[in-house]
């Protein structure tokens, strides 16, 4: 412990806000920092290196370098902190006075007081019909990239156990006959996932995913044959309008990122009455940023539903989640990702403190 300055305790997030007081960051600086961490309740000390990035003046990101486990700090004028993404906010005053902790001991002895459970690692389900071809993908990306369990079910599944989220893959489910997602839609296994969400449970649906979301009514709107009349396949950029999802959680508002599309039935068609509430609603995800790839209404490229669980995307962030990938080195996208297993590890650590 000698030269140690600050203390990571696993179970008290708020001690994210000594380290990030001290490094005394610029808006768009980033530095690594040496920690220990106190594992809880065995009080066993690891040592672990992170990273804190400051995004906006009051907005930081946290990354674990040895878990690539992010999450979205905000602190208030005095730095300290206000929230960590979904999983704990301030409910009241902090005294300032509280910003160092001068009796480690003390505070361990009070946290071991807490009954100890064990976490389970998140599941996530990936749905496989005939024709998808971007479920593969997705599994390398869960799987190989973040390191989280992720399992193809097919699509006459009729009763699924056992899974946190499920996502809905890219490609062309039935060939796309009728119209694009009209028949997986009625499969046995989007039935399961209608009550998975009604549940509250994270559905992801990517491009094809996006239409058989819609196809099944668990989002409203509209997607067809692009303006242009044409597939397209290639990089645009989007803007994110609401980072208060499972899914963009760890995106700062109005963060600006590089992802591929590939669609000829990816134009998002909503009337005004639909436009209007999901505007009220908060229910616009990501908007294409000074591109518009298929003509979509309000150039939308993602929308959620009321309750936020449930998002249909239009572009690809499977595509995108490695920096061999992408046109410009960040792999961004995977974001998308990264904010699910956030979600559902902080769901996990909820129930674990419960």
């Amino acid at each position: 412990m000698k030269g140690i300055h600050d203390v990571d305790l696993e179970i008290a997030p708020s001690t994210n806000t000594l380290p990030s007081d001290q490094i005394g960051l610029k808006v768009g600086e980033s530095q690594k920092v040496s920690a220990v961490w106190v594992r809880f309740p065995s009080l066993k000390l690891e040592r672990l290196e992170q990273r804190y990035t400051r995004i906006h003046r009051r907005l930081y990101r946290y990354e674990n370098s040895l878990t690539g486990y992010e999450a979205q700090l905000e602190v208030d004028e005095s730095r300290l902190l206000v929230s960590y993404s979904s999983l704990w906010h301030r409910v009241g005053e902090t005294l300032k006075s509280c910003s160092r902790i001068k009796n480690v001991k003390i505070l361990i002895r009070a946290l071991s007081s807490f009954p100890r459970k064990v976490m389970a690692p998140p599941k996530i389900g990936i749905a496989v019909f005939p024709g998808s071809n971007c479920d593969r993908d997705v599994h390398h990306v869960v799987n190989n990239v973040l390191g989280i369990q992720a399992d193809f079910i097919w699509h006459t599944k009729d009763r699924i156990t056992g899974y946190d989220a499920m996502i809905i893959p890219g490609g062309f489910a039935f060939g796309d006959r009728l119209r694009a997602g009209i028949i997986a839609a009625h499969s046995p296994i989007v039935q399961e996932v209608k009550r998975m969400a009604m549940d509250g449970l994270p559905v992801l649906g990517i491009c094809n995913g996006f239409q058989i979301l819609v196809e099944s009514e668990l989002l409203p709107g509209a997607l067809m044959m692009n303006d242009s009349l044409r597939f397209v396949c290639r990089w645009t950029k989007v803007q994110v309008q609401n980072n208060r999802t499972p899914f963009t959680s760890q995106f700062y508002k109005k963060q600006a990122f590089d992802i591929p599309v590939a669609h000829g039935e990816g134009r998002y068609v909503a009337d005004s009455k639909i436009l209007k509430e999901l505007k009220k609603k908060n229910q616009i995800v990501l908007q294409y940023s000074n591109d518009d790839p298929n003509g979509s209404t309000d150039l939308i490229a993602a929308i959620c539903n009321e309750e936020g669980n449930v998002m249909g995307m239009m572009p690809h962030p499977e595509r995108a989640s490695e920096n061999l990938l992408t046109i410009n080195g960040r792999n961004d996208a995977i974001t998308i990702f990264r904010s699910l297993i956030s979600h559902l590890q902080q769901q996990e650590q909820q129930k674990a403190v419960a």
